[in-house]
């Protein structure tokens, strides 16, 4: 048997390495999670928040990854050889294992952790995030529960179980535990509010409290525009002019290019029945756009958008 020092810090070096892996769950709440944006804040159904949910935890890693998880895998296990008591190895390759749907084998290698280091009470949560990729969800909670009931305060494993009580529709839970996460995260992390905005809407939360819980991370971290781009959307879906409106200005006095906005700034004053105000927005963005020096497709598409709302205002 290993010694047991030095244990949990082996873990967390095995976490944070896993962190620049693409396709893993800290890459996918970075991206993936940021891409379903414009239709995951409008969730209606169990099956479209589950799928949201498998996405976080790691069930769609690209293609392109695999091949490098090979070639690690591969380097691992010639390392296991010459080294067959390190922890850290079974670890860092049962997670690859994890990674690449190889279930069986991950479980192996997580049952020599245990074997090795029987003490070692973060393995519960590496366990725990391979059953939940693995639709284990029974297994999964009662690993997770063992793990949180020894470690209440940590936040990766409130967010993977929250995650596995969302998929179980688990409402009351899941939710307690994100906004036990989020109260308790040192560095707070918008893609937390983000997510727990997506599973509120998945579960029929009532908007306005989705938005407040959106706007709470605004006053933590700043006007970031992944927030209030994710309040914006609900606020329009559920046509709250003189909200969306208020938002849209406190966003256009922090962003460094206006047009974008001020598009969408115009065509909410457009739903209000203020044309003038509107096309000054649009004229607005269009000057913006026209002293920038240099061009590309995205500028293009968006001069063709508010010049062509200009001559719908003037019809």
């Amino acid at each position: 048997m290993v010694p047991q020092p030095g244990l949990s810090e082996t873990c967390d070096r095995v976490a944070r390495r896993f962190s620049s892996v693409a396709g893993i769950d800290a890459s996918l709440e970075r991206t993936s999670l940021g891409r379903l944006l414009p239709f995951a804040m409008n969730l209606t159904s169990a099956r479209s928040l589950a799928g949201c949910v498998l996405i976080a935890v790691g069930l769609a890693a690209p293609a392109s990854a695999h091949g490098d998880i090979h070639a690690r895998i591969a380097k691992l296990t010639k390392s296991i050889r010459k080294a067959p008591g390190s922890v850290a190895l079974y670890l860092e390759r049962g997670e690859l294992h994890r990674l690449h749907k190889d279930w069986a084998a991950a479980r192996r290698d997580f049952q020599t952790v245990r074997r090795l280091a029987p003490r070692l009470v973060e393995l519960d949560l590496h366990e725990g995030r391979l059953e939940l990729a693995a639709g284990c969800y029974d297994r999964a909670r009662q690993v997770l529960d063992r793990f949180l009931a020894g470690h209440p305060r940590h936040v990766r494993g409130l967010q993977c179980r929250a995650r596995l009580l969302t998929l179980v529709e688990a409402k009351t839970a899941a939710l307690r535990d994100y906004d036990t996460l989020i109260g308790l995260a040192e560095s707070p992390n918008p893609d937390h509010y983000l997510e727990r905005a997506r599973v509120q809407q998945g579960f029929g939360v009532d908007s306005a409290e989705v938005v407040r819980g959106l706007d709470e991370g605004v006053r933590k971290l700043g006007p970031l525009v992944v927030l209030h781009q994710g309040a914006l959307q609900i606020e329009l879906t559920r046509r709250a002019w003189p909200q969306a409106l208020r938002r849209l200005d406190r966003m256009l006095a922090a962003m460094p290019l206006r047009a974008p906005w001020l598009l969408r700034r115009g065509m909410v004053l457009e739903r209000m029945g203020k044309p003038a105000e509107a096309r000054r927005a649009y004229f607005e963005g269009l000057a913006e756009l026209d002293a920038l020096p240099r061009r590309n497709k995205i500028q293009g598409d968006l001069q063709h958008s508010l010049r062509s709302r200009l001559r719908r205002l003037s019809r």
